[in-house]
Order: C-alpha cells, then structure tokens, then sequence
C-alpha cells in the first residue's frame, strides 16, 4: 500500500497550499506596502497639524503682545505714565496721577493698568518692564497682577516657557529706550497628555534667542547641540543626523518641529509585523483547516483503496465501511459494496449450479452402468473367498460392495447412522491396506441416529485425513468420529492426530471458509461447509481446531 502522501489528495493539498501562502504573501506585501505610505502619510500630516496648531498660538502670542504694547505705550501721555511709575516716588506719582485725574477725569494709575491687562489676557504669565538708564524695574505675575518693583530681573528662561520681547520706543524721538518682556504660559504649546505622536519643538526668535523648547523623544545632547547651531545661526545638519526636522516662520520667530527617525521606523515595523502575524495567522488557520479536511478526505479514499485491494487479492467477502465515508464517497463505497453483493451472488450461483453439473454428470455415468451386474459379480467374489475360508477378503469384497451401492445410489440425504456405516467401511478398508499403521472408532449416539444430514457430509473429510493428514511412516495413527446430541443440536466430531497443521494455515482454512474456493484450495472441507450450509441455513456451526500443532478436531453443529 502507498504512503498516505503519496495519493494524489495529498499533493493537491501540497498545492493549495502553496497558493495559500503565495496569495497571502502577496496581500501581505501589498497591505505592509500601503501601510508604510499611509503611515508616512499620517506622520507627515501630523507633524503638519503640530505646526499648524504652533504657527496659530505664536501669531495669537505675537497678536497679544503688540495689543500689550500699544496699550502701555501707544500716546506720549502712556510713555509719561509708565515712565512716572518707574522713576518717581510713590507720592509723586500719586500726586502725579491725581493731577491728571483732576484735570481730564481720567485713571491713569498704571498699576491698574498692569493688573487689567494680566486679567485680560489669560495666557499671560509674566510681564516685565526694563527703561534704560532706570534701576528699578516693574515685574508683575499670577500672584502679583499690579506688578512689583524689583531691581535685578532674571535673564534665564528656567522654565522654558514662550516669552516675547516688544520694544519700548520715546514717542518723541522713537528710539529704543526699553523692553517689554511678556511670557506665555508653557502649557499653551506643550502636546497635550493624550496626544500619542512623538514630536519636539523648538521656537527661535530671528535673531537667534530661544522662545520655547519642549523636547519629548531626542536625547537632550542632541537638542542642545541643535539650539546651540541655530542660536549662533550656524547650519544645524549635521546636528539633525537621525532627525527629521520641519520648519516654518511666524513673522520674526523661527519654528522647529523635530522627529526621531527611529521612532518612526519602529511605528512602520510595528505595523507591518502586526500585518504579518495576522497573515501568518490567517495562513495557520487555512492551512489547518485544509488539512482537516484533506486529510479526512484522504483517510476515507483510503479506506475504499485498502478495501478494493483486498478484494483484489481475492477476498470477495471483503466490504467497505460505509460508516465512515460522507457525501460522494459516501455513494461510492455503496456502489463497490453493492457490485461486489452482487458479484459474490453471481459467483455463488455459478459455483452451486457447477455442483449440480457435477451430480447430474456423476448420476448420468452411474446410470450407464449395469448395478446389478457390479453387486452380483462382487457377491459372486465375495462367496467363493468365504469357500476358500478367506473371510479377510470376503470382509473387504463386503465392504467394498457396501461403498459402491452407497455411491450409485441416487438419494440426496442419508440417516446419520448409515452416514457412519458408510464411513466406518471406507476407512475398513484403508485399515486393511495398512493394518499396521492405523486405527480408527465411530460412536454413534442412539438419540441421534434417525437424524437426516446430506449424502457424503462426513466421508469426504476422512478422505482428507487419509489424504493428507496421516503419516505413513507411523504406527500410532487414529482417527475417531463420534455424534452426541445438546439440547436441540445434533454436534459430529471429527478427531485425527495427523501431521496436524499450522496457525498460518489454519487462518487461511477459516478464511477460505469465507469465501468461495474460486482459489482451488481447501475444496472438500469447503465443499462440505456450502452443503451443510445449504441444507441447514441459518442454524448450522462449522468449527476446526488444532491441539499442539498436531490434533485436528473438526465439528459441526446442525438442528435434530
């Protein structure tokens, strides 16, 4: 029998296969493919929309810081009031102030002004006032919205927040006298917490001076060394190594939106492992699924293969299991099983009808002889060896005579004891050819005397013994035939202690007990078997078994 990959379901199974994986593969490919373009995509977009969002909160930072300005120093009389509050003494400046409010009905005290515009405009967290020449400088926050006067301001931007500087121009001689520092709360430019894209940023006035750096992902060596190229206005490329940068301007400040490229081609590997372990997935669980079924397809094909080569060796009574087949297999076990129903009862019929040929051959030949002239010859011989005192040979002329009127006698069923009688002078006269090497006993069983069986049952499987089973060159050979009755069965035992025979032979006797003799092998002892089963239908048992290799014990069973 072939492998079980050998058959071609297998190979086809090898095939869909491959063109699973390779359709796959291809989608995969494909799909990592536009993932990677829409992924950059997304990337570019989103770095896009972070310098969107920028550009728009510095132009309004700018926007607030020139309404800022213009509303400390936009007339002669704000430089005066802002100026007055910086250098004169608080009386005078009350005094100062007063004076104005006597005059034109006007608050001018800047403090208040301070304070409005801090609560104004939220988004403020500092403002500070620097005049040349003047010592005393104005600070004012959160916690101090009227602003205080402090001599030392900080020059640091420790907390990195987004600062702007407005100049302080004399509206006499517009030159430059001061500055106005405004400062922006940090967390109008920082990402928001839940914003998962991976962006620094970095905002550089013209002139080089950092406004606001927010750094996320790059390491702060690089990001340092970046602000530093940019503040001395140097090229920053090589500095970008590994780093995609983006930028863009905003009236006079410089905008950096910066990106490890590592970052995202890790995002890009990510993605398009994730593709490929559901392709792989997907191919796992096709190509399961595929074996499954092919492989129950393939175990079921060759259940049918096993089976029609059994039959083909000879086993007619070989059949398939149709349990375990489905759909068109299904059908086609019922059609092997069927044709060979009826190619075993097509072979039956032809083997019984050849017995009937052989009967009706046998009858026609003993016809053709005169019987009487045979029994009155064999009488003749049998009363002249009796005159000559040889009543050894009268026994046996005897005996013969009995055999052949038994044969020529037309009757198709006998009494079990005639049977026996029979029996018991054929294996006479085989004792008397050997009387030295043979020995036989028949026990007939009164109960089962008048019990009807088929003409010659018992005789042709003594004539096997005789045949093949006895050994010459002993002096110890026995045969025994005995009958006995078991409630409503009559059981026939044939004994001999012969050459005996093998375990592989004795299968293959049973098995041929199976079948028709189609095989020209064991044809008495199935001959006997298809009589019995013929005569006896349904209720017979033909049994044989050896004892030490050597006792053959072959019974049957039919009913009284």
């Amino acid at each position: 029998m072939k492998r079980q990959k050998d058959i071609f379901i297998n190979n086809l199974l090898r095939v869909y296969g491959l063109i699973l994986i390779g359709i796959t593969t291809l989608v995969v490919v494909f799909v990592s493919v536009y993932s990677g373009i829409g992924q950059e995509t997304a990337n570019q977009n989103a770095a896009d929309d972070k310098m969107s969002v920028l550009v728009r909160k510095v132009k309004d930072c700018q926007a607030i810081a020139t309404s800022v300005s213009m509303s400390l120093n936009e007339t002669p009389r704000d430089f005066e009031n802002m100026q007055n509050y910086l250098t004169l003494s608080t009386k005078d400046y009350y005094d100062y102030t007063e004076k104005i409010w006597q005059a034109a009905g006007q608050n001018i005290t800047f403090s208040n002004i301070i304070s409005n515009l801090m609560v104004q405009y939220p988004d403020i967290s500092e403002i500070s006032i620097v005049l040349d020449g003047v010592q005393t400088q104005l600070y004012a926050d959160r916690e101090h919205l009227a602003g205080l006067f402090v001599e030392d301001m900080p020059t640091e931007n420790e907390d990195n927040s987004f600062k702007l500087n407005q100049p302080i121009r004399n509206p006499y001689s517009y030159e430059i006298v001061g500055q106005l520092i405004i400062k922006f709360h940090r967390e109008i430019f920082l990402t928001p917490e839940n914003d998962e894209t991976k962006f620094d940023s970095l905002i550089f006035h013209d002139g080089g001076q950092l406004l606001f750096e927010e750094n996320r992902t790059i390491s702060p060596q690089k990001i340092n060394k970046f602000i530093k190229l940019v503040s001395h206005r140097k090229s920053w490329l090589n500095a970008a190594k590994g780093i995609t940068v983006m930028s863009e301007s905003a009236n006079d400040v410089k905008i950096f939106i910066l990106q490890k490229k590592s970052d995202f081609i890790l995002a890009l590997i990510f993605k398009i492992s994730l593709i490929v372990l559901i392709g792989l997935l997907i191919i796992l669980v096709f190509y399961i699924a595929l074996r499954v079924t092919f492989n129950k397809y393939s175990t079921e094909v060759l259940e049918i293969v096993a089976v029609t080569r059994e039959i083909s060796t000879g086993d007619l009574n070989k059949r398939v299991d149709e349990s375990s087949l489905h759909l068109e297999l299904l059908e086609l076990g019922t059609a092997i099983n069927q044709m060979m129903d009826s190619v075993h009862d097509l072979i039956e019929s032809n083997y019984m009808l050849e017995i009937k040929q052989r009967d009706a051959h046998m009858a026609a030949l003993q016809s053709q002889i005169n019987p009487h002239f045979l029994y009155n010859t064999l009488e003749y011989i049998r009363m002249y060896a009796l005159s000559r005192e040889q009543k050894e040979l009268a026994d046996v002329v005897f005996a013969f005579g009995a055999l052949l009127r038994n044969n020529i006698n037309q009757d198709k069923t006998t009494t079990l004891a005639k049977e026996l009688d029979f029996c018991e002078k054929y294996v006479y006269l085989y004792q008397m050819r050997y009387p030295e090497h043979v020995a036989y006993a028949f026990q007939l069983n009164d109960a089962t005397r008048d019990i009807e069986i088929p003409k010659f049952l018992i005789q042709p499987l003594i004539e096997n013994y005789f045949i093949h089973g006895i050994d010459y060159k002993r002096h110890d050979n026995a045969i025994r035939v005995r009958t006995f009755l078991e409630e409503n069965n009559v059981t026939i035992q044939i004994t001999d202690n012969g050459r005996g025979m093998s375990d592989e032979r004795l299968s293959e006797v049973k098995e041929s007990l199976k079948r028709l003799p189609i095989d020209g092998k064991s044809v008495g002892l199935v001959n006997v078997y298809q009589r019995l089963k013929a005569f006896d239908s349904g209720h017979y048992h033909m049994a044989i078994e050896v004892a030490h290799g050597l006792k053959i014990t072959i019974s049957f069973e039919l009913r009284k």
